[in-house]
């Protein structure tokens, strides 16, 4: 992804991007999407690059941040609202331009 944007999207993961092989994020811009379980903005399920662009996360924008919310309105934490690789490696917080982001980390990225 070099530019563009994702959003208004709603899935039970990835709601915006639901990658099982590779996805880079050089640009753009994904936000308000919802999942119902997993990566309100991105569920990485293979390789994920980000150095450049924006994906918001619910726990610091509430009003236009990516979501994971169930069907029965509870909003769900720890489940990526905007990036989610795994448990111990996930974005709640928005990821911005300047936030450099790799699926192959040692270690977690947030919250």
């Amino acid at each position: 992804m070099n530019g563009g944007t994702i959003s208004g999207n709603a899935a039970s993961r990835g709601a915006g991007v639901w990658t099982e092989g590779t996805f880079a994020m050089n640009g753009g811009t994904i936000f308000g999407n919802r999942a119902g379980e997993y990566g309100g903005g991105v569920f990485v399920g293979g390789t994920f690059t980000k150095i450049g662009g924006i994906i918001s996360g619910y726990s610091s924008d509430q009003n236009n941040g990516n979501l994971v919310k169930d069907n029965a309105g509870s909003i769900l934490t720890r489940r990526g609202h905007a990036v989610y690789v795994s448990a111990e490696r996930r974005k709640e917080t928005t990821s911005n331009l300047e936030d450099n982001l790799s699926s192959n980390n040692v270690g977690g990225w947030d919250d």
